[in-house]
């Protein structure tokens, strides 16, 4: 089953419905969850026909569902309101990131190349999510060691190598 599968399938197991609708602006994916009501993702029809894209943008929103509370959909108005909202996008893409891409599987991949975007190709992710996770991972460390004992070394959240 592939990632994209397995967002799916999550979804039907937290009852999060969704819905295809055409936004009117640049915007292809809104979570939507009310007090009163069963949590929404809705996605932009243009996604039916992208299937890394459907991936990247189907799994922020399922990140929001993780780890988002109360209502971002909001005018910022407020430089205030801009942080918070930047705060929620990256705790939402950083669940993302960690669920499509797990440490184990990229540091295998790695051993085959530390090309990024030969990466993305080999986990069959979103070559931005890989970007992403590798900038989330180097601001927590300098490396991540598999299970295998193999350590990959992150340099200036952008370059992996082995020692």
């Amino acid at each position: 089953m592939d990632k994209l599968e397995e967002l799916f399938k999550l979804c039907e197991k937290e009852n999060i419905k969704i819905e295809y609708v055409t936004f009117s602006s640049s915007v292809l994916g809104l979570y939507v969850k009310d007090i009163d009501t069963y949590p929404v993702i809705l996605l932009d029809k243009s996604l039916l026909s992208n299937r890394l894209k459907s991936m990247e943008v189907l799994s922020e929103e399922v990140g929001h569902f993780y780890t988002t509370t109360g209502n971002h959909a909001i005018r910022l108005l407020h430089y205030s309101n801009r942080l918070c909202l930047n705060s929620v996008e990256i705790k939402a893409c950083r669940w993302a990131c960690n669920f499509l891409i797990d440490d184990d599987d990229l540091v295998k991949c790695a051993l085959c190349s530390t090309d990024l975007y030969e990466l993305s190709e080999m986990l069959d992710v979103p070559h931005v999510m890989l970007l992403h996770k590798i900038k989330f991972l180097s601001l927590e460390k300098d490396f991540i060691t598999s299970k295998c004992g193999h350590t990959l070394y992150i340099e200036n959240g952008s370059r992996l190598y082995f020692n």
